[in-house]
This record gives C-alpha cells, sequence and structure tokens, in this order.
C-alpha cells in the first residue's frame, strides 16, 4: 500500500474522530441552561465554511458551501433537537411544580 493511501485513511479517521467528537460537544452545550451557548459551534462551522469557500473562488462556490458547511448543519439540527427536549423537560416540571400546591 502506497505512502498516499496510508495517509488518506488516517486522515479520514482522524476527521471522522473530530467530527464525533465535535458532535458529542454540540449535545453537551445544547442540554445547557443557558440558550444561546449551543450555536457557537454550528456559527463556528458555517463560518469556516464561509471563509475556506472564499479561498477558492475559482470552482463552483455554491457546491463548496454545502460540503464545508454539513457539519454546521448537522450541529444546528441537533441544537434545535436538544432544545425542544430541555423545552419539554422544563415545562413538564414546571407542571408537576404547579399540581404540588
Amino acid at each position: 500500500m502506497s505512502d498516499f493511501i496510508q495517509y488518506m485513511y488516517l486522515f479520514i479517521a482522524l476527521w471522522g474522530v473530530l467530527l464525533i467528537g465535535l458532535t458529542f460537544l454540540e449535545i453537551h452545550l445544547a442540554m445547557r441552561k443557558e440558550k444561546y451557548v449551543g450555536l457557537v459551534l454550528p456559527l463556528a462551522d458555517f463560518l469556516l465554511a464561509v471563509i475556506l469557500t472564499m479561498m477558492v473562488p475559482f470552482l463552483f462556490p455554491i457546491w463548496f458551501i454545502l460540503v464545508f458547511a454539513i457539519p454546521a448543519i448537522e450541529q444546528t439540527i441537533i441544537y434545535y433537537v436538544c432544545r425542544k427536549i430541555v423545552n419539554e423537560k422544563k415545562t413538564e416540571l414546571e407542571r408537576m411544580q404547579l399540581t404540588d400546591f
């Protein structure tokens, strides 16, 4: 096996580990009480996608922004799903406190 292929496999494995770690970090941040802390990672990923797209202007920029923004889209979906779960737990807790009185 050539060195290039081995480095490619290593790069893909490290990229996958990084994305999985960022996904768990996003879940942790989105489940916190503070509402906007979970939007930091998707915003940073989207800005990185825009910057990387502007670095390659001679190719098809719309395709690059879509490819580079996939982690931002994923993390935004995770944020909204986690916030929905947090809000449901919060309303259920408030409802239980009202019934205690």
